[in-house]
C-alpha cells in the first residue's frame, strides 16, 4: 500500500528560441496590470526578435518606486523551468495558448523572484 506522497520530476522540453520569445512578448504582458511602468526594446530586439528588453515594474514595497531589470531569453527559460512556477501557466505558454496573464507571471518571476500581483 502506498500513501499519497508526491515527487517532482523534470522533463526536458525543446522549443525554438524565437517561438518562446514571441509567445511571451507577443501576448503583451504589460497589458495585464498597473504595476507595469515601462518596456524598452534594446539593441534591435522586438516582440518577435530575441534580444534584451528593459522592463520597469512597480516596487511591491512602495507603489511610487520602481524596479528595473533587463530580461533575456535565458531569464525566461529559467523562470519557466523553476519548479515553483505555476504549471497551468507554464502549460499555456508551451501550448502556444498564452495570454497577458501567463506572460506577465513569467516577467514577475524574473523581476521579483515570485508572482506578487495577479
Amino acid at each position: 500500500m502506498t500513501d499519497n506522497v508526491y515527487t517532482t520530476i523534470s522533463v526536458p522540453y525543446t522549443i525554438d528560441t524565437t517561438n518562446l520569445w514571441s509567445r511571451i512578448w507577443g501576448s503583451d504582458p504589460y497589458a495585464f496590470g498597473s504595476w507595469w511602468r515601462g518596456v524598452e526594446w534594446l539593441d534591435g530586439a522586438d516582440w518577435n526578435k530575441v534580444g534584451i528588453v528593459r522592463v520597469k515594474l512597480e516596487d511591491p514595497d512602495g507603489e511610487h518606486r520602481t524596479i528595473e531589470r533587463d530580461v533575456t531569453i535565458d531569464d525566461i527559460v529559467a523562470a519557466l523551468s523553476a519548479p515553483s512556477f505555476p504549471q497551468h501557466l507554464r502549460q499555456n505558454i508551451l501550448d502556444d495558448n498564452a495570454d497577458c496573464v501567463d506572460s506577465d507571471a513569467v516577467i514577475q518571476k524574473i523581476v521579483y523572484g515570485e508572482i506578487i500581483f495577479g
